[in-house]
C-alpha cells in the first residue's frame, strides 16, 4: 500500500492528512504531498468558501476554509483493473492536535455483511428488498451520537462512473474526522425503487475501509419512504446494524407544506401510511424528507437532522460527502 501525505493550512497547529489509496485503471494515482517525484497538487486556498450540491457555501467546521480537497496526480506505471471495473479508492484520516484522532471515537468494529454478488436484473434486486425489509428496527431510543457518517454518491455525466464518498463527523462539533471515497460504476440499470443498487456497491466498499464506526449514518436518500419500505437508507442500515436515517432532497408520497420557521414539519404519506416527514430545516428554504432508515424512529430522526443542519437546508454530513465524492470523481 502507498501513503502519501498533505499539509492543510490555515490551522493553529501542525495538520496531516494522511492518504491511502488503491492502483486503477492502469495507471497509479497520487493524492497530494509526496509523489515520488511528482508535483503535488496546489494547496487549498484557506479563506475560499466553495459551493455544495445546495448551491450554498459549505458552512460550520470549514467557515473561512475550505473542506478536505483531493488533489489527484495520475502517474504513468502499472495499474491494476478489477475484472472490467476501474477502481479507486481514497480514505483520508484526520490526525492533528486540533482535532481528536479517529481512535477516540472508535468503538467496536462494524460488522458489515453483504452480498458476494449483487442482484443484476430486477427480479433478483426486488427479491432482496423483500427478504431485508422484515430486519428494519424502529427503536424508541437512541444514544446520543458521538460520531455521525455522511454518505453520498457522484455521477460522471457522461458514463457510468461513480464516486461514493463516506465522511465521519464529530457530532457535537461537526468537524471531519475521516473521510474514504470509492470509485466504481453503476452497473446496475436505473429503476424507480430500485436506485440503491447503484450506489450501494461503492457505498459498501467505502464503508469497508473505515476505520470509525460511526454510531449514526445520514445517507442521502430515502428509509422507509420507499414502495416496498425499503430504500437505501434502511439497506444500509441492515448491512452495517447501525442507527441509520435517509434524508432526501425529494419526496415519496404526498405531505402538506410545513410551516416556515425552522423546525416545522408534516408528515410524509403513501398508501396511506406515515412513511417520514416533510421537514424546514432553515426559515423560509424547502423542506428535507426523513425518513428511518434503522433502528430509530422519526422524532429521533429529525432531531438529529436539525442538529446536523445548523446553517444550511442540507445536513453537514450530505454536504461534506457530497463535495467528496465530487471531488473524487472530477480528478480521476
Amino acid at each position: 500500500m502507498t501513503r502519501a501525505h498533505c499539509v492543510v493550512l490555515g490551522e493553529p497547529a501542525p495538520l496531516f492528512f494522511l492518504l491511502f489509496w488503491r492502483v486503477g485503471g492502469g495507471s497509479r494515482w497520487c493524492v497530494g504531498g509526496d509523489s515520488g517525484g511528482e508535483t503535488p497538487g496546489p494547496i487549498p486556498n484557506p479563506e475560499a468558501k466553495p459551493t455544495s450540491a445546495d448551491g450554498t457555501a459549505l458552512g460550520r467546521g470549514w467557515e473561512s476554509r475550505t473542506p478536505p480537497t483531493l488533489n489527484f496526480t495520475r502517474k504513468a506505471g502499472s495499474g491494476h483493473h478489477d475484472g472490467d471495473r476501474t477502481r479507486l479508492s481514497v480514505s483520508v484520516h484526520l490526525i492533528g492536535m486540533t482535532r481528536p484522532t479517529t481512535n477516540e471515537f472508535r468503538g467496536q468494529e462494524m460488522q458489515l455483511v453483504s452480498p458476494a454478488e449483487w442482484p443484476r436484473t430486477i427480479d433478483e434486486a426486488t427479491a432482496l428488498q423483500q427478504q431485508l425489509a422484515p430486519r428494519v428496527r424502529i427503536e424508541s431510543t437512541m444514544p446520543r451520537p458521538r460520531t455521525v457518517a455522511g454518505l453520498d454518491v457522484a455521477y460522471a455525466p457522461d458514463s457510468d462512473r461513480v464516486a461514493g464518498a463516506v465522511v465521519v463527523l464529530d457530532a457535537r462539533t461537526l468537524e471531519v474526522l475521516e473521510l474514504v471515497t470509492e470509485i466504481g460504476r453503476a452497473e446496475f440499470p436505473y429503476q424507480p425503487g430500485l436506485f440503491a443498487f447503484r450506489e450501494l456497491p461503492v457505498l459498501v466498499r467505502a464503508l469497508e475501509r473505515l476505520r470509525t464506526t460511526p454510531d449514526l449514518l445520514v445517507a442521502d436518500g430515502q428509509g422507509l419512504a420507499h414502495p416496498r419500505r425499503f430504500g437505501l437508507a434502511c439497506h444500509l442500515g441492515v448491512l452495517t446494524d447501525l442507527p441509520t436515517i435517509g434524508v432526501a432532497k425529494t419526496p415519496l408520497g404526498r405531505y402538506a407544506p410545513p410551516g416556515p420557521n425552522r423546525g416545522s414539519w408534516t408528515s410524509l404519506v403513501d398508501a396511506g401510511e406515515v412513511v417520514g416527514r416533510a421537514l424546514r430545516t432553515q426559515d423560509g428554504v424547502r423542506p428535507v424528507f426523513v425518513s428511518v432508515g434503522h433502528r430509530t424512529n422519526l422524532d429521533t430522526a429529525c432531531a438529529q437532522v436539525l442538529r446536523l443542519s445548523p446553517r444550511y437546508r442540507l445536513p453537514e454530513t450530505t454536504r461534506h460527502a457530497d463535495h467528496a465524492a465530487r471531488a473524487a470523481l472530477s480528478s480521476c
